[in-house]
């Protein structure tokens, strides 16, 4: 099986391949010298092809949601260039009038 047969059957079909469920995940200690569980933290190693089928698939939904205007200008979540900061500035430049 390909890569990009894997990546467009579970786009098409809505269901993940069985070979893309299977990740490592590895603890990483945030406290150092600690031996407490709660110190611990666990990070997905994901395979690479679901990572980029995560990638494809977000920059389908973005475009998507740019090109149909579903966000409103005041929104600034999930979209490129805009943060925290772009709502405090026209905040800033808009409510103090």
């Amino acid at each position: 099986m390909s890569p990009l047969y894997l990546v467009n059957s579970s786009l098409e079909t809505d269901q993940i391949p069985s070979l893309l469920k299977i990740s490592t995940v590895i603890l990483i200690l945030e406290v150092s010298g600690s031996n407490k569980a709660n110190d611990l933290r666990s990070i997905n190693m994901l395979v690479v092809i679901e990572k980029l089928t995560e990638k494809i698939v977000y920059n389908q939904l973005s475009e998507f949601i740019t090109d149909n205007n579903i966000l409103t200008s005041n929104e600034s979540s999930f979209r490129k260039a805009h943060s925290c900061d772009t709502v405090v500035q026209n905040v800033v430049t808009t409510g103090f009038r």
